[in-house]
């Protein structure tokens, strides 16, 4: 993409993007505690097919932005990089009414005091992540040297605009109208066929069988030893899968009308069964005791933990991502955002008790194993690394710039997943500690293992999209030839 963006939408009234230096309408930020960047997103709209058009500003003392990515609810993102090799266009900066061109030298903060920019971006939209107008955002500005700021964004009355939820002010009205939505089929109201299954290599285990929940096509898919269900006709997406006596539970979203809120959404053997009203969803799924427990947001923006069904509120600003029970126990591990910040802190609800965990910005997976309890997130006291957490005891795995998404314990021994690199993503697989990476350019979501066998499920990039990945021991296998996939999480029954 070779257009740079020169306007941005302010107040009401056009102005070119330089004019935002002074930020007349926005009030400057305040320093983090930590020393930590901030940052504040004021504007996140389509301004094109295909295009993403993001205004902000950003404190960062003597930082090097490197990579800017905007993620949604369904797993979709869109990324900017500073060296060109990424998925969308250049970068503008507007300091003191002098637009600087692209290249890293030139997005250099300066000290404290002279450090606060307005950034315009043009940003590609090729994994699609504003498929989904009306979905919330995280928005996350990468620094040379793993530092971080991270925005949640709400998503706005008005169709595809998007407000920060800490903005003091934000434009009221955007550039140009986005682009019509897309007509979509009511939704079914009971299983879907699976539309032209995609057989690939079997991954059939022994004795047992292989599920994994994703995305294909915009829609919620469960593949099944590689052949994919579809599990929903509307555009929907899928985060988890739990099998149990033969039964089949899959936690997502629907989106079932033009408003393009989602609704958290249980799937049992394809059936659908809705948990909320509009702008909720279920991130993940954990049977036990013949219960069925989920995990997710109601349409409050609640945290939220449904037990067969029944709403209990866990949290305001806040944003489950992972559910496991034993011993009765029920364990959710998320992030809680915080009041007049940017940030967030990696927590812990035990039976709806909340801990906040030391050092950390968000909690991705919880495992229990042996009366341990683990969390797979991202902490650190300066910058993000990946980091697992054992009975509240924080483990850094790997440097600045490093994620943990999930983790399994099995045998006694610790597996987390995740990835390496704000900007090409190495897909890594921590045992113990020790690290294995499994490809560049890839994403993993899940970790599971099952008979001695290493399972990862996720989304490796290539020719400008995604594809939903399995690896197993190491080998990766593509579950869609249909772009825009991606692996969310997988399961493996036995029988």
């Amino acid at each position: 993409m070779e257009k740079i963006l020169g306007f941005i939408l302010a107040a009401g009234l056009i102005l070119p993007a330089a004019a935002l230096a002074a930020g007349p309408d926005y009030p400057p930020l305040s320093p983090s505690k930590n020393g930590r960047p901030v940052a504040a997103v004021h504007y996140l709209a389509p301004e094109a097919e295909g295009e993403i058009r993001l205004a902000a500003q950003v404190l960062a003392p003597g930082a090097t932005l490197e990579a800017v990515r905007i993620d949604n609810i369904t797993g979709r993102s869109a990324l900017w990089r500073s060296d060109g090799e990424g998925e969308a266009g250049p970068l503008t900066v507007a300091r003191e009414g002098e637009t600087l061109a692209d290249g890293r030298g030139k997005m250099r903060f300066g000290p404290l005091g002279e450090a606060e920019e307005m950034l315009a971006l043009t940003l590609a939209d090729n994994d699609g992540a504003f498929k989904d107008r009306q979905a919330d955002f995280r928005v996350t500005f990468f620094m040379a040297g793993g530092a971080r700021a991270m925005c949640l964004l709400k998503a706005a009355d008005q169709p595809a605009t998007y407000l920060a939820r800490t903005s003091k002010e934000a434009p009221a009205a955007r550039a140009q109208p986005a682009p019509d939505k897309p007509k979509q089929p009511p939704e079914a109201p009971k299983q879907q066929a699976a539309e032209a299954p995609e057989r690939q290599a079997t991954v059939k285990e022994r004795g047992g069988d292989v599920y994994v929940a994703g995305v294909n096509s915009y829609r919620a898919t469960l593949w099944k030893n590689g052949v994919a269900q579809t599990l929903s006709s509307a555009e929907s997406f899928a985060h988890s899968v739990f099998v149990s006596g033969g039964d089949v539970y899959v936690a997502g979203g629907v989106f079932l009308d033009s408003s393009y809120n989602s609704r958290a959404t249980l799937w049992k053997n394809g059936v659908a069964q809705t948990l909320s009203s509009n702008g909720s969803f279920a991130r993940s799924v954990f049977v036990s005791g013949g219960d069925v427990n989920v995990a997710g947001r109601d349409g409050d923006g609640h945290a939220t933990l449904w037990k067969n069904g029944v709403a209990q509120t866990l949290g305001e600003n806040s944003e489950p991502n992972s559910v496991f029970v034993s011993g009765g126990d029920v364990y959710v591990a998320g992030d809680v955002y915080i009041s007049g910040s940017d940030g967030s802190l990696a927590t812990l609800w035990k039976n709806g008790v909340a801990q906040t965990l030391d050092d950390g910005d968000c909690a991705n997976s919880v495992f229990v194993s042996g009366g341990d309890v683990y969390v797979a997130g991202d902490g650190g006291a300066e910058y993000t690394s990946a980091t697992l957490w054992k009975n509240g005891v924080a483990q850094t795995l790997s440097g600045y710039g490093s994620f943990a998404k999930s983790v399994f314990v099995s045998g006694g021994d610790v597996f987390v997943a995740g990835y390496v690199g704000d900007e090409n993503l190495s897909a890594t697989l921590w045992k113990n500690g020790v690290a294995q990476t499994l490809g560049e350019n890839s994403e993993p979501n899940s970790v599971f293992v099952s008979g001695g066998d290493v399972y990862v499920a996720g989304k490796a990039y290539s020719g400008g999209t995604s594809h939903a990945t399995l690896w197993k021991n190491g080998v990766a296998q593509k579950l869609s030839r249909s772009a825009n996939s991606s692996a969310h999480s997988v399961f493996v029954s036995t029988k």
